[in-house]
């Protein structure tokens, strides 16, 4: 099969999902392995965030929002920076992303 392009040949990947394959081939060897190359968490997502995704995809809860971050999301940091920062930043600067 050919490439694309030369260009699209080149691509290779992001290096980090590379480190992650040989850590994982190093797991199956049967070393024990500390991850940091992903800033993937060490445990299980907790239930009750589970169930709050799933109960918010069976709402529909599935369509695009503002790129800000979810209103109501947004508003409660605005809240809890009240009580951690003792100031109440307006909606405007507030952004909640990946």
């Amino acid at each position: 099969m050919k490439p694309f392009s030369q260009l699209a040949s080149k691509i290779s990947g992001q290096p980090m999902f590379k480190m992650l394959e040989k850590v994982q081939a190093m797991e199956r060897s049967g070393r024990r392995v500390l991850h940091f190359e992903l800033g993937e968490p060490d445990f299980d997502t907790p239930p009750n965030v589970v169930e709050a995704a799933i109960q918010a995809l069976r709402r529909g809860e599935t369509h695009y929002t503002s790129s800000a971050g979810l209103f109501d999301f947004r508003e409660a940091a605005r809240q809890t920076t009240v009580h951690s920062r003792h100031f109440l930043p307006s909606l405007e600067q507030v952004m909640v992303t990946p």
